[in-house]
């Protein structure tokens, strides 16, 4: 268990770092993506309003990249754009991301596999 929780903190660590230097352009080649089974917080972005701590809800993710990450839920989301936190025990990385689709990855499965795109990092709240 404790070697799942190093992997799970280098993936995120390496991506993290990743983003701490991205320029935020188009990127046509496709980003190498981590298989990640870490959590992340995500709250629905609405009327460009910033949304509260008790808006976020922790998901349970299923890959990452410097370009996004897809999550698993129990229902198709009902907003287009939300702010995605990352925690790690250093600090904490905040992100603008867009739905771009959503897929009950298996018939048998109840769940949703949600895909985000990152559009921008965010300063965190003060």
């Amino acid at each position: 268990m404790a070697t799942d929780t190093l992997a799970r903190e280098a993936a995120l660590s390496d991506v993290c770092n990743v983003l701490e230097r991205a320029s935020w352009t188009v990127e046509k080649r496709a980003p190498r993506r981590v298989n990640f089974s870490g959590l992340a917080e995500i709250a629905p972005l609405r009327d460009n309003s910033e949304p509260d701590a008790l808006q976020f809800s922790a998901v349970r993710c299923r890959d990452l990249s410097c370009g996004g990450f897809s999550y698993y839920a129990d229902a198709p989301p009902d907003f287009e754009h939300a702010v995605v936190r990352f925690p790690k025990r250093s600090r904490t990385i905040h992100l603008l991301a867009r739905i771009v689709h959503h897929a009950q990855p298996i018939r048998t499965s109840s769940e949703y596999l949600i895909g985000c795109q990152f559009l921008s990092k965010l300063l965190p709240p003060e």
